[in-house]
């Protein structure tokens, strides 16, 4: 008929998209689609028919639900485990759920970009308000402990005993220890 055209992506058996349930899409800056769904994400290129890549990772994410854009082109979609950010900047994915403060058990509700920018969430009885513009100043910081080095061919004890000296010094030219 003239009034829709049902597409089929060239190499959708290599990725099994149709075997998945869909539930969002939505158009990047090149003018990819990105589909979310049962199986995870699929980003589709519909000026060459084809499925370019599949961001699917079930043991993190599992399946996708919705999925919006930010002002700076970050991808936000929702499913079972949290709220999902890909940072196309640093092509990372960063993730929110209830161990971070959200409501609720189940994130697969809607998902949606503000006209101010922000990125809103129905939750589990409520909804959560994303700033993306933040998100680089509230980034998570873990610690490194360092209990042992080998620097040549010496191996040093560095013990979690405070007030214990925890120094190494190597020679010139000798900077690289493991």
């Amino acid at each position: 008929t003239d009034r829709f055209e049902t597409v089929k992506a060239v190499n959708e058996e290599k990725f099994n998209l149709l075997s998945s349930n869909l539930f969002g899409l939505d158009e990047d800056e090149k003018g990819y689609l990105w589909i979310t769904g049962s199986s995870g994400l699929f980003i589709y290129d519909p000026a060459t028919n084809t499925i370019i890549e599949q961001k699917n990772d079930n043991e993190q994410k599992g399946g996708l639900s919705r999925i919006c854009f930010d002002n700076d082109g970050n991808a936000w979609a929702n499913g079972s485990s949290g709220i999902w950010c890909y940072l196309t900047a640093r092509k990372k994915w960063i993730g929110f759920s209830n161990e971070d403060g959200l409501p609720g058990s189940t994130f697969d509700g809607i998902i949606a970009k503000r006209k101010n920018g922000d990125i809103v969430a129905g939750l589990e009885g409520a909804i959560a308000i994303f700033h993306p513009d933040q998100l680089t100043q509230h980034q998570k910081v873990f610690p490194i402990v360092i209990t042992e080095a080998t620097a040549n061919k010496h191996t040093i004890s560095f013990p979690l005993i405070t007030g214990t000296p925890k120094k190494l010094i190597v020679s010139h030219g000798s900077n690289y220890f493991s």
